[in-house]
């Protein structure tokens, strides 16, 4: 039986609550990240524990936040025992011990900058995720 009238309104509805709920929860891991990156960027460093009592940052999100960072290369971090411990703004990693910087060793091997946007891509990846610009070698 095909789908009808009313069928398709609540259809429609139900489909733009749940664009509405991802876009909400996006704009505020969004939010977050910029006070978290506020936050990190004066201190110089900073331990989850910091940022979370600090920061005002809700522990359950830290994570996620801390990623988006890392992930956009914005902040490195220090693992120890595979946890992250501190993060440090991007450029400052170099005097601390343990850092994982946010584009070598993201992809299991060196990674490929990119030469327009400096964003970090797999190796043997012919363009860039971020800007799309082609990457030499």
């Amino acid at each position: 039986m095909p789908i009808q009238g009313i069928e398709w309104l609540l259809l429609s509805a139900v489909i733009i609550v749940v664009v509405y709920l991802v876009y909400r929860k996006n704009r505020k891991l969004d939010e977050m990240a910029s006070i978290t990156l506020r936050f990190v960027t004066t201190r110089g460093r900073s331990s989850i524990a910091d940022i979370v009592a600090n920061a005002g940052i809700p522990f359950r999100d830290v994570y996620k936040v801390v990623e988006r960072l890392y992930k956009h290369g914005l902040v490195d971090i220090v693992k120890e025992g595979g946890v992250v411990t501190y993060v440090i703004p991007r450029g400052g990693a170099s005097t601390f011990q343990g850092v994982e910087s946010a584009t070598e060793g993201l992809f299991g091997g060196q990674s490929i900058t990119c030469p327009r946007c400096g964003h970090g891509n797999k190796p043997g990846s012919r363009y860039c995720t971020e800007c799309g610009s082609r990457l030499e070698g």
